[in-house]
């Protein structure tokens, strides 16, 4: 039989009862139509601000950044400390993914198989699996992480993934990406790392995936083993993400804290 004829699985329907939604006899959910009313106007983007405040710094500033890109993460891993959320900003071209990839390779070196590197996006789920059956077995938890990564939405955890909008899938990976490392942190230090974040979203569904990255960071079984490494070319999601350290790469590969 064909994956996309399949019919939901247990799980699938398990999930659907704890979201309250009513089944058939024959064990298929019943969708509600979609809501006819208008939604509210989009407010305009508020301006990207030309100098970024960081809430909370990090116990000595870092400095500036030459090249190489070895050099480069080097000094940015001595900041990385557990509980903190570092967002890298700059143009495209300037070497924001070559630094990302510097700290990993660094970071597993250096740890030894003690720090453990977890990238959005590096899980690629089948197009025609159900969201529900993508999560641990705990199905409670998974549908707790799919919610702290902004994927509440009935219709988007009950559909397959090749359903889903290009912001829906952002969601899911952050969301099998937030799984991995909770996962991971009782026993190991984790890098929680994404490279162009948020930058194929609208601004205001980049806005809300920021507020539940940085509502999730602060958790108190996050807050001691997790670092969270970002790069990005939006600047305007500084404000929503809160981070502790925000350096921003300039055309010709130089770096300055913000």
């Amino acid at each position: 039989m064909p994956a996309h004829d399949r019919a939901p699985s247990v799980r699938h329907l398990q999930a659907a009862l704890l979201l309250g939604l009513p089944l058939t006899a024959k064990g298929r959910i019943i969708t509600p139509p979609p809501s006819r009313t208008v939604p509210a106007p989009t407010p305009p983007a508020p301006p990207t601000p030309s100098t970024v405040h960081v809430t909370h710094a990090p116990p000595r500033p870092p400095p500036t950044l030459p090249a190489p890109a070895s050099r480069h993460a080097r000094a940015l891993l001595r900041h990385l400390h557990p509980g903190t959320l570092t967002l890298i900003t700059g143009p495209s071209g300037g070497g924001k993914s070559r630094l990302l990839a510097r700290c990993c390779a660094i970071a597993r070196a250096m740890a030894k198989g003690a720090c453990a590197v977890v990238r959005t996006g590096a899980a690629r789920p089948s197009r025609h699996a159900f969201v529900a059956d993508l999560g641990p077995p705990d199905l409670h938890a998974w549908l707790a992480c799919l919610s702290s990564a902004g994927l509440a939405d009935h219709r988007a955890v009950l559909a397959r993934v090749g359903m889903l909008s290009v912001g829906q899938r952002a969601r899911l990976d952050l969301a099998l990406a937030l799984h991995r490392a909770a996962e991971l942190a009782p026993t190991t230090a984790v890098l929680l790392v994404a490279d162009e974040f948020t930058s194929t979203l609208d601004t205001p569904t980049a806005l809300s995936l920021c507020a539940a990255l940085a509502r999730w960071r602060t958790a108190p079984a996050q807050a001691t083993s997790v670092r969270v490494l970002l790069a990005t070319g939006r600047e305007e999601i500084a404000p929503a993400l809160k981070p502790d350290l925000h350096i921003h790469i300039t055309q010709d590969g130089r770096s300055r804290p913000c």
